[in-house]
């Protein structure tokens, strides 16, 4: 297939997450980190690609990267989420570094606990959090405490187990010139486009997102990065919806 077709077949995609309702999503990406010398490279542009699917679906969407992920405005944008209803959806997505218990905005800590009470309080009936960061599988411990209090149903979809590393991709050994984005956005993206609708029945779901994921993750990392998704969720559920023509994208 052409350059130009491709282009075309992702232009001409319809995806829109969900399905139904309407969808709410918080997209953060942090490269620049103020006096840090372990900066970045894909984050920013994790967080805009993101951005840019759901918005092209229909979603209302908030994008911070940078220097505006502070975590005021990144604790401000969530607000987003009370304006959700019961066939509603939310997502927060996060690109940047983590440490155990915590996601680090540019000017500080932002602390699970915090996005998992903004998901509590909305009235959305489908919540996702999906996170590619340094130890994003520590979430589940706390969220997991969080739960039994709040029964609060909600898809963790994280980009490696808690005691893994989210490495870029020259780290593998990979020419970062060949990526626009990091390992596990891009298969994640790839997904949501259509690639992982292996059934052919117009539905990226749930299981399937994981899937195509965990699958070309693991094996480009051989085997140091593993992605993660659990919590309270149909397995089944349709997280994007896609055209005919994105099928014959390669």
């Amino acid at each position: 297939m052409t350059i130009k077709r491709i282009i075309f077949a992702l232009l001409a995609a319809f995806i829109c997450l969900l399905v139904h309702g309407r969808t709410y999503v918080v997209c953060i990406g942090i490269s620049d980190y103020p006096g840090y010398r372990n900066d970045l490279t894909y984050s920013d542009h994790d967080a805009r690609a993101m951005n840019a699917l759901f918005k092209k679906g229909g979603a209302n969407t908030v994008l911070l990267t940078n220097g505006n992920a502070t975590v005021e405005h990144v604790m401000r944008a969530m607000h987003i989420f009370r304006e959700a209803e019961a066939d509603d959806a939310i997502l927060f997505y996060f690109s940047g570094h983590g440490l155990p218990g915590l996601f680090c905005c540019y000017d500080g800590s932002l602390h699970y606990n915090i996005i998992y009470e903004a998901m509590h309080r909305s009235k959305a009936s489908k919540k996702m959090i999906i996170a590619d960061a340094c130890h994003s599988g520590q979430i589940r411990r706390n969220s997991e405490r969080a739960a039994d209090s709040t029964q609060t149903s909600v898809m963790f979809f994280l980009s490696s187990r808690s005691n893994e590393r989210s490495i870029e991709p020259m780290s593998y050994g990979r020419n970062a010139y060949e990526w626009r984005n990091s390992l596990f956005t891009t298969f994640v993206l790839q997904a949501l486009r259509g690639r992982a609708d292996m059934d052919a029945d117009g539905f990226v779901s749930a299981i399937e997102l994981f899937e195509y994921v965990h699958s070309n993750v693991s094996a480009i990392s051989r085997g140091m990065q593993h992605p993660v998704m659990w919590g309270k969720f149909d397995r089944d559920m349709p997280i994007s919806m896609v055209s005919a023509s994105q099928h014959q994208a390669p």
